[in-house]
């Protein structure tokens, strides 16, 4: 399965005098829900989906506290996610 993207040109918001960049913009297909994903993950393992969407709610709340204390979250082959001057980086 491919990945669907667009390129768009963006300017940097830091410095809006500097001349746009070409970037890949994936498109989304559709919403993969709560629900669905701990159904999916639920049917994968020997956890209830309650058990699962429990499971991801905390990791969620745990993240945004940790770049919220100015911590980088580790998500091995996901890549990083760090908060830097007010908005959301993300770093593969």
């Amino acid at each position: 399965m491919g990945l669907n993207y667009s390129i768009a040109m963006l300017k940097n918001p830091q410095n809006q005098d500097e001349s746009a960049k070409a970037y890949a913009k994936s498109q989304i297909t559709r919403e993969l829900s709560l629900k669905e994903l701990s159904r999916r993950v639920a049917a994968q393992t020997t956890a209830s989906r309650a058990d699962v969407a429990a499971v991801i709610i905390a990791t969620v709340e745990n993240m945004i506290d940790g770049l919220r204390a100015g911590e980088q979250v580790d998500f091995g082959d996901l890549g990083n996610r760090r908060k830097i001057h007010g908005y959301q980086h993300h770093r593969s």
